[in-house]
């Protein structure tokens, strides 16, 4: 999970419009007056295609991309179209979060209104909450199923891991030897590519961020880059968003 600026919802979603597809909802509650071309685009938009929970890339022909209701619509029918109200989930994060209701039983982390590098953690490829909302949004949307969000994790940081390392043996090479144009070529291609992953619009970033910044090599590897003068004004900017995105 990675923060999320919300912006200002679609135009098409005036007063006049919340209220009259409020009214749609209360008068019959199996319309899902949300799903709207309009309004899911500026979800997808906003969640840079990804689900706000998991990080899983939705898309928006996408079955599975799914609207979430923060505070749920079974307890709070009117506010079923409220912009601030509304998140973009994979279907599993929407279906397991269900009718959690967040003034009877507790805040969750909302990352268009909480920092998650605040209230969550990432240890072994499991989040762990560092307070009770970092604690309940892991518990209520599953975010440590094995099967799925885990293995999902898992994956990634050993390709993560494995390039990392590739890259400081790389870079030890290329300071043993800083002719070499091929080495040094690989080099910057390659952490250039590895910051990339990092990025907010990339998916798991917040996974792939935290691995990242926590591992040993990644310092060898940027270390090498800047004594061979090629630690350039893009990598630095590519650093800032990754840390932005890791956990812990």
């Amino acid at each position: 999970m990675i923060r999320v600026h919300r912006g200002l919802g679609p135009h098409e979603l005036t007063p006049t419009i919340v209220r009259e597809l409020t009214a749609e909802y209360l008068a019959d509650d199996s319309k899902a007056v949300w799903n709207k071309p309009y309004i899911r685009k500026a979800l997808l938009a906003m969640s840079r295609n990804k689900c706000v929970y998991c990080e899983t890339r939705i898309d928006e022909e996408s079955k599975y991309m799914e609207v979430d209701h923060y505070y749920c619509k079974s307890r709070h029918p009117t506010k079923v179209v409220e912009w601030v109200n509304l998140l973009p989930a994979c279907k599993r994060c929407n279906v397991n979060k269900g009718d959690y209701d967040i003034v009877a039983e507790g805040d969750l982390v909302d990352p268009t209104r909480d920092d998650p590098q605040q209230h969550l953690i990432l240890i072994n490829y499991r989040l762990q909450g560092r307070d009770d909302k970092g604690r309940r949004v892991v518990e209520h949307t599953y975010l440590n199923e094995t099967n799925r969000t885990v293995k999902a994790r898992f994956e990634i940081g050993t390709f993560v891991s494995e390039a990392i390392e590739r890259l400081s043996a790389l870079a030890k090479e290329c300071l043993a030897n800083p002719s070499d144009r091929r080495k040094l070529n690989q080099l910057e291609r390659g952490m250039l590519a590895l910051l990339e992953e990092a990025r907010p619009t990339s998916e798991y970033s917040a996974t792939v961020a935290t691995i990242m910044a926590g591992h040993p090599e990644y310092q060898v590897a940027k270390d090498g880059l800047e004594a061979l003068d090629r630690w350039s004004f893009n990598f630095a900017s590519l650093e800032t968003q990754m840390l932005l995105c890791k956990l812990g």
